[in-house]
């Protein structure tokens, strides 16, 4: 007996998985930018060994698989599936899933040329732009409704990610229209901040180092995101207020174990925020504001000093959390006739 299978969209959403960070830089440095919307940028790639060539061979096979069930995943892209009334015998069950998304990917097109017996060229390129990005904004949507799955690694939620990006911003004073983001954690929250319009990625280069590493520069313009970043943290601490007894018991023992100097660095830090009107404040604005307040004595690398005992005193990685802790304490310092 014949039978005619109708894949349907929910079948394949549920193919939909997690992307590398890698696969995603690698995509994402293939795309146009906003600035130049028709202008494709192939990525050639040289490995020089087998590791090289191993690895970068998995970073293209999820992006060809896992990237491309995105785009079938998207609006009625389904019915193009190659699965999609696909004739089957009794019995048969769907095969090679993604066998044909290799001999006929929908996005991407793959070039390999051998230079020498360890030497091949690899070139990546997106032959249709528009299903890349109808891809890109389905995987950003679910990502961005903590969708996104993987069976091997525990996924940060969303937000959490949103605060890693924010903490990096802001930690040191550098020009957010300028700025330089070389991790590759990092790029699941630029892509989807980019989604939602909050910032923009002005340039993203994807290769080996020297130190047969891949490396990842990405530079990005990020003043919006900040800015409304620091205005949806306001939001949720007004929304947690309810919660603040059971705060104040765990923040008290925490806050406990620092020294006066240390939570006065993270109520400079919490006051320069609110009062100074910049968008980053940075060590040296807060051993400026203790020293010529004749609060405290200090110098920006003593900052640091007292910033890198913080974090490991409180398990933490950046000074706003810090802020919120020895808020919750009520530990922060009241300022009062000082100069910004």
């Amino acid at each position: 007996m014949i039978m005619e299978m109708e894949l349907c969209k929910g079948e394949i959403q549920a193919y939909c998985a997690d992307i590398s960070d890698r696969s995603l830089a690698l995509i994402r440095s293939a795309l146009p930018l906003k600035s130049v919307s028709i202008v494709l940028n192939d990525v050639e790639l040289i490995t020089h060994n087998q590791e090289q060539y191993n690895c970068l061979d998995r970073i293209i096979d999820e992006a060809m698989t896992n990237f491309t069930n995105y785009y079938y995943a998207a609006g009625e892209n389904y019915s193009e599936h190659p699965y999609h009334n696909v004739i089957l015998n009794e019995g048969e069950e769907l095969k090679d899933y993604h066998k044909n998304y290799f001999e006929n990917n929908p996005i991407f097109k793959v070039k390999y040329e051998k230079l020498s017996d360890t030497t091949t060229k690899t070139l990546f390129s997106i032959k249709d732009k528009d299903k890349c990005i109808q891809a890109l904004d389905e995987y950003c949507f679910r990502y961005g409704c903590d969708e996104v799955v993987n069976d091997e690694v525990s996924l940060l939620t969303c937000e959490a990610q949103d605060k890693q990006l924010y903490n990096l911003l802001t930690e040191n004073d550098y020009n957010l229209n300028n700025f330089v983001v070389n991790d590759f954690k990092y790029i699941k929250a630029l892509c989807y901040n980019e989604y939602l319009d909050k910032l923009d990625i002005v340039s993203i280069d994807f290769d080996f180092s020297e130190e047969n590493k891949l490396i990842c520069k990405c530079i990005i313009s990020a003043d919006k995101f900040v800015k409304e970043f620091r205005k949806d943290a306001t939001v949720r601490d007004v929304n947690t207020e309810s919660q603040k007894p059971i705060k104040e018991e765990s923040a008290n023992k925490m806050v406990a174990k620092l020294t006066d100097i240390e939570k006065q660095v993270i109520s400079a830090r919490a006051y320069l925020e609110e009062h100074s009107g910049k968008l980053r404040v940075t060590y040296n604005d807060i051993a400026d504001f203790l020293t010529n307040n004749r609060i405290y004595s200090i110098t920006e690398n003593n900052i640091k000093q007292k910033v890198s005992s913080i974090y490991a005193k409180l398990n933490i990685q950046d000074l706003g959390t810090a802020v919120v802790l020895l808020r919750d304490a009520n530990g922060l310092t009241e300022y009062n006739n000082v100069k910004v």
